[in-house]
């Protein structure tokens, strides 16, 4: 379906078109999922992009996707005649959304599973109204074969239990022409399961249900009509969160442990970055 079928065939709330067939039990279970952990569900994710001791971290890889989807996007889209189609699967609180909306010419959709975040995307002032917001199942998508040039799928997969059929999903709605970004973290590397093995609380705390390295992201690449042009390591910390977190949020130190990583130990990076096309 195209976007306009799509609102015809779904309910929407205050324009945000609920693009699930039973949409009620899903808002209902996730409603229990904040109870049950808010932090995890409902913390502001706009703000920890800029605060924290991750920032620096975070963004260096707003800036990788910025020069990523920019390059693409004037390649393939350098007229004012010409709409690119962009989805940010999985776009939480609209974080990445604010600096989408600065391409021009383009038709900007953004979704997620939580109806608590796309309702915080409305009430933001940074965020323009234009942008098509939709409560969506990364598992059952609605759209056309084919339908978007740009998927951006930033640190969504690892949530997601049939992760095959996800991605079998996302590469059937990627145009011929189009690329996908696909952001994981590399917490299948030995660095960051150790880090888990000396915090093992943290796992219950998360959501993460796979723990996924280059191999493994290559793997289901594989398994589709897909190809990955780059893979890209990024962040570099120590195998332990808590402390991780504190060394992190001492300035300069996020720099010095990019360059060190990126000599000494590449493949044991925090995240991992796929630029992913049609073959």
């Amino acid at each position: 379906m195209n976007w306009e079928q799509i609102k015809n065939q779904y309910p929407s709330d205050h324009g945000i078109v609920l693009a699930i067939p039973d949409w009620e039990s899903h808002i209902k279970a996730i409603n229990e999922k904040i109870k049950y952990n808010p932090g995890w569900y409902a913390n502001d994710q706009v703000e920890a992009q800029y605060k924290g001791p991750y920032r620096v971290h975070l963004e260096r890889r707003r800036n990788y996707l910025k020069k990523t989807i920019n390059n693409y996007h004037t390649t393939h889209y350098p007229t004012p005649n010409t709409a690119c189609r962009i989805i940010d699967i999985g776009c939480g609180d609209g974080q990445h959304l604010q600096w989408l909306q600065n391409f021009y010419n383009v038709e900007l959709y953004g979704s997620d599973y939580n109806l608590l975040r796309l309702r915080r995307i409305q009430r933001n002032p940074n965020i323009t109204p234009s942008i098509k917001l939709l409560l969506m199942n990364i598992l059952g998508i609605p759209f056309d074969n084919n339908y978007f040039h740009v998927i951006l799928c930033n640190h969504v997969l690892e949530h997601i239990k049939d992760d095959s059929q996800a991605f079998r999903e996302i590469a059937r709605i990627l145009s011929p022409d189009g690329v996908l970004i696909l952001g994981v973290p590399n917490e299948g590397s030995k660095w960051w399961q150790l880090a888990y093995d000396l915090e093992p609380n943290l796992r219950e705390i998360s959501d993460h249900i796979h723990f996924y390295t280059a191999e493994k992201i290559h793997k289901l690449i594989s398994y589709t009509d897909l190809k990955c042009i780059e893979t890209k390591w990024m962040g570099y910390g120590l195998p332990h969160f808590t402390a991780d977190s504190i060394f992190r949020n001492i300035d300069g130190m996020d720099d010095i442990m990019e360059k060190i990583g990126q000599t000494y130990f590449k493949e044991q990076a925090s995240s991992l970055y796929f630029i992913i096309q049609k073959k």
